[in-house]
């Protein structure tokens, strides 16, 4: 393992209790561990309550305004760190941020904002650095400046040559993705999207799949998260267990998928199982989409709708399928929680709690 990729690591095992997730949107990341922080601070002192949620928060930087408005009405990209944000990553502890292409203009202007990130956190004194997240799937989701990084076709278009070439191309766009980021101070990547696109009609994953064959987007979403992983790169596959048969986008709504649950074993959830087994992701992202033949508990929504529970916040799926049954061992990370999938039937406070339950 190169000497870079053991560091991150050795990042990702100190954080291994991590959320993300505020200022717009919220992400959760939880994990099988204690929290990070303690293991840092085990020589000093106990961490406090306050500096466990801290490092369990990463905060959405897309806009920020320093005087406050409607929510949602803030929309003056933030391409610097002013005082008032980083006096809050010290004095909260926070664990992570995940930045947007408003907050990125060209590479000297993204290094020295991530500077100022890293330079807020050293300011905590935990010892550990911020995860610096962002969606770089290639092809439309791509955050980085098109006119000044590498631009890729994307996953369909990496499965299309999947026949001819195999693993070769998503294996040169990982190690090339992951190797901008790195130099740009980015150290988590929310992509390979390894959904299996088996729906023509759906809005939101459709051509950011490698494919409708679940074996084929297994081995190309198993090989560019392996390219980027040697880099050094933290890897979180999405959106489990999976988002390839709707016909909602879940940042407009809540889909459901009835598939049997063999069909969720062989369709949806082979590319996750395939790529936890061979390559160990750093990281899973949650999907807010019901899937009630793996779980049909349901829950009371904000409006006293009673409602199947969403992957997302359930335990029966996070737990007992990701965990038990597939042996993740990494850092689960939900879909940034203002999506309307959560949004529109939990509270900002509701939704946070209700991913721990």
């Amino acid at each position: 393992m190169a000497a870079n990729q053991q560091k991150d690591q050795g990042v990702l095992q100190r954080k291994r209790s991590a959320i993300s997730g505020w200022l717009g949107s919220v992400i959760v990341m939880c994990s099988m561990a204690t929290s990070g922080l303690a293991d840092a601070s085990a020589s000093k002192t106990t961490p406090s309550l306050q500096q466990v949620l801290g490092q369990k928060l990463m905060l959405d930087l897309r806009y920020y305004c320093e005087q406050p408005v409607a929510p949602g009405a803030c929309r003056t990209p933030l391409t610097q760190l002013p005082p008032a944000l980083a006096e809050l990553i010290t004095k909260h502890h926070i664990g992570g941020v995940i930045l947007f292409a408003e907050n990125l203009q060209h590479p000297e202007q993204i290094v020295m904002l991530n500077q100022q990130l890293q330079q807020a956190a050293a300011a905590q004194g935990t010892g550990l650095p911020l995860f610096i997240g962002i969606d770089q799937e290639g092809g439309r989701v791509a955050r980085l400046p098109r006119q000044q990084s590498t631009s890729f076709s994307g996953n369909m278009a990496i499965g299309a040559t999947f026949a001819e070439h195999g693993n070769r191309f998503a294996t040169e766009v990982g190690e090339i993705m992951a190797k901008e980021l790195l130099s740009l101070g980015i150290n988590v990547n929310f992509a390979p999207t390894v959904d299996v696109n088996i729906n023509p009609q759906n809005p939101v994953i459709n051509v950011r799949s490698f494919g409708e064959d679940p074996q084929q987007v297994a081995l190309l979403g198993k090989a560019m998260t392996e390219a980027m992983q040697q880099q050094g790169m933290l890897v979180s596959l999405k959106h489990f267990p999976g988002h390839g048969d709707t016909h909602v986008d879940s940042h407009l709504g809540m889909p459901r998928v009835d598939h049997s649950k063999e069909q969720i074993a062989r369709v949806d959830l082979l590319p996750f199982a395939q790529t936890i087994e061979q390559a160990a992701p750093a990281m899973i992202m949650t999907a807010h989409i019901q899937f009630p033949a793996l779980d049909s508990s349901t829950f009371s929504s904000k409006t006293g709708e009673q409602m199947i529970k969403p992957a997302t916040l359930s335990r029966s799926i996070l737990t007992g399928v990701l965990r038990e049954q597939l042996k993740f061992r990494g850092l689960i990370v939900t879909d940034a929680l203002d999506m309307a999938g959560i949004s529109h039937f939990f509270t900002v406070p509701q939704a946070v709690i209700e991913t721990f339950a």
